[in-house]
């Protein structure tokens, strides 16, 4: 076993973990870029911001200089405050988006865009308390917001009632909604946190029928594979997920899947390393199944001073060292940190399904 660096484990924790927010960022994102902006025809700054398909920092600077140099209805105050807070959640920028939002909200309180756009930040901040009562204002101010019910779906999956999140999304997909992809894969995901591997399957698979390039339904259908024990389908999953999204939770994906298929993960570890060539250095995750790391260096990588953010890595973390020891194999540990992973994970992190499966098989031999 090789030892690293502290320094390495240090960038690997700020790694570790973080496509959990991108891939959150994308699921949001999507159903906010879904929503449709209102259709005001004025000129200018005022149609550039609403309108424009500028990128985030000139989106900010159109809507900024509407508010400064025009005279607006507060209803078209709130609608400019929200399109550049959405702007500035593209760009990350949590805190001011939130404070766009709010003063959005402030102009126009019956604004059910603002209302959903906000509880999105507080989603990505790991407030799903207050996420879930602005869905519920933005529910009530316009009770066939099918991107709302999505959303309001997914973060009653993440509280731990798939019942109550499918209820929401099976409002949502009712209605039609144009990214109607988003909503089979949020029912795909509360199926799959419930334990029924088939049903969550059909359900990213009509997601996929819909929008064949749709990385999460992709994701979400490979580790509906592996839970059911078709691990050579969830590593072609996984593959083709890869090919669309780059990210590190795939490609450590797609290794886990071979190997509990059998398969030697040599050639395939060495094409994923070339990705992390030079100062990025390798995700925690590939790091420990190639020699790299030891499991207690990823799992202590994975500390986080925030709280929602530690149980994501946590979760991630103890679901990759339970892998690791599969493999070796060593039952005791895998249970244990399966185990783990299984309750620090919430429902709506599929190795919450992935660790629960293994530890079926586990207790089935």
């Amino acid at each position: 076993m090789v030892t690293v660096p502290a320094t390495t484990v240090a960038g690997a924790a700020r790694r570790c973990g973080s496509g959990q927010a991108r891939r959150l960022a994308a699921w949001a994102g999507a159903a906010l870029a879904a929503i449709g902006l209102p259709a005001w025809g004025a000129a200018d700054e005022l149609a550039l911001c609403l309108h424009g398909a500028d990128a985030p920092d000139q989106t900010i600077t159109h809507c900024t200089a509407a508010l400064d140099a025009q005279q607006l209805a507060d209803s078209e105050r709130s609608a400019v405050l929200t399109r550049r807070g959405l702007a500035r959640f593209g760009q990350r920028k949590l805190e001011l988006a939130t404070a766009d939002f709010d003063a959005a909200i402030g102009y126009n309180g019956n604004s059910h865009w603002a209302y959903n756009s906000r509880a999105v930040v507080w989603m990505q901040r790991g407030d799903v308390d207050r996420a879930l009562a602005d869905y519920d204002t933005a529910i009530r101010l316009k009770p066939d917001y099918a991107f709302a019910l999505a959303n309001r779906g997914n973060a009653w999956l993440i509280k731990g009632q798939p019942d109550r999140a499918l209820a929401d999304l099976d409002r949502a997909a009712a209605l039609a909604p144009p990214r109607m992809e988003l909503v089979l894969t949020g029912r795909g995901k509360a199926r799959l946190a419930q334990g029924d591997y088939a049903r969550a399957a059909e359900q990213f698979a009509a997601a996929l029928q819909v929008n064949p390039a749709y990385a999460n339904a992709i994701d979400g259908r490979g580790y509906a594979r592996f839970c059911a024990g078709d691990f050579a389908g969830s590593a072609e999953d996984f593959a083709r997920e890869r090919r669309l999204r780059p990210d590190p939770e795939s490609a450590i994906a797609w290794i886990i899947a071979l190997r509990r298929g059998g398969h030697d993960i040599g050639d395939a570890l060495a094409q994923v390393t070339r990705d992390y060539a030079g100062d990025r250095g390798l995700p925690t995750g590939l790091a420990l199944f190639s020699g790299a790391l030891a499991p207690p260096q990823v799992v202590q990588a994975s500390a986080d001073p925030d709280p929602h953010a530690q149980r994501a890595r946590a979760c991630s973390a103890n679901f990759q060292v339970g892998e690791w020891y599969l493999a070796q194999p060593d039952t005791a540990m895998a249970s244990r940190h399966l185990q783990a992973a299984r309750d620090t994970c919430d429902m709506a992190q599929p190795e919450y399904a992935a660790a629960g499966a293994e530890l079926a098989r586990l207790d089935a031999k």
